[in-house]
């Protein structure tokens, strides 16, 4: 009876060495959404590194990439924001959160697309995940234009960026997230007639992720660089 609880316990133990070390935070597909006019439609999601070392041979594959005529995309992995169209690329990936982002460019042109990007380590190619984003550039209903327009400038900024958002939207939640995943700031924006003023200057320079949520709508991102 020993001998085989050793057994199953050496089981277990071999079976947990070869656990997956990394995974979306997200499940499921991501569903994203934007005007035609736009010029950066984004979605993210984190991808977390459970294990307690950078993997450093991560990849990457975009596949059944269908989008319409006229449009770009790119992906921002936790190692650096592609070139627009690049379909594949090598990364690490530090132990905890790192964003990972879709990013869609619909030239003014309405309609949709979706892509599934398989995510993996070279040394294991076995072991990987798989994420489908599916995307919607909306045509230019003037109260779809009224709904999502946001607006930050500067872009790229040093000191302190404003947040703009459409008159009809009177409150809402600002974050600011870098490329690991982490917050760093957070404010609330009421009375959008206006706009709200963020000071950015405490910040390192780097990339950076605005994450504005309406009251009662679904969060709209946008990403800034801070020099």
């Amino acid at each position: 009876m020993k001998k085989g609880l050793l057994v199953i316990a050496v089981l277990l133990s071999a079976m947990g060495s070869f656990a997956q070390p990394f995974q979306f935070q997200k499940s499921g597909n991501l569903n994203i959404w934007g005007m035609a006019t736009d010029s950066d439609i984004e979605g993210d999601d984190f991808l977390n590194n459970s294990s307690s070392a950078t993997i450093s041979n991560m990849r990457w594959e975009a596949t059944n990439v269908t989008i319409p005529a006229g449009w770009q995309f790119y992906i921002c992995d936790p190692g650096a924001c592609q070139t627009p169209g690049t379909q594949n690329a090598n990364f690490p990936l530090p132990t905890g959160n790192s964003l990972f982002s879709f990013h869609f460019m619909p030239n003014n042109i309405a309609g949709s697309g979706s892509m599934t990007v398989v995510v993996f380590d070279n040394n294991n190619p076995s072991v990987s995940i798989t994420k489908t984003i599916n995307v919607k550039a909306a045509g230019l209903s003037a109260h779809d234009v009224s709904k999502s327009f946001i607006n930050i400038y500067p872009n790229p900024a040093s000191d302190w960026i404003s947040v703009s958002l459409s008159k009809d939207i009177q409150e809402a939640t600002i974050e600011m997230y870098n490329l690991l995943g982490r917050k760093v700031k957070s404010d609330k924006m009421v009375g959008s007639n206006d706009h709200h003023v963020m000071n950015i200057e405490d910040l390192a320079k780097g990339n950076y992720i605005i994450r504005v949520t309406p009251k009662g709508q679904n969060p709209i991102t946008k990403s800034i660089q801070k020099y």
